[in-house]
């Protein structure tokens, strides 16, 4: 189940690189600020995730990978969403 939970990190840490690069010419440092916010906490609940299944704690690890989809929801119909691949 990390795997799923992998998968959506990388997917959330393309969209966050994507987004930043389309609103940085509008935005500027401000677009990046958001980038920067955004992605750590994308990666501060995949390490929890691992951090969680490493330590034999199924329900832990399963909590931040619900939330790492809650996430990448808003990019639910993406082409390359993990969820909608599996589906």
């Amino acid at each position: 189940m990390s795997e799923r939970g992998t998968e959506l990190y990388a997917f959330i840490a393309d969209r966050l690189d994507e987004e930043m690069r389309q609103r940085y010419a509008q935005e500027g440092s401000d677009a990046v600020d958001r980038y920067g916010d955004q992605r750590r906490e994308a990666m501060a609940l995949h390490t929890a995730m691992l951090d969680a299944q490493s330590a034999g704690d199924e329900d832990e690890a399963a909590r931040h990978r619900e939330a790492l989809a809650d996430r990448a929801a808003v990019w639910a119909v993406h082409p390359d969403h993990p969820l909608r691949a599996a589906a």
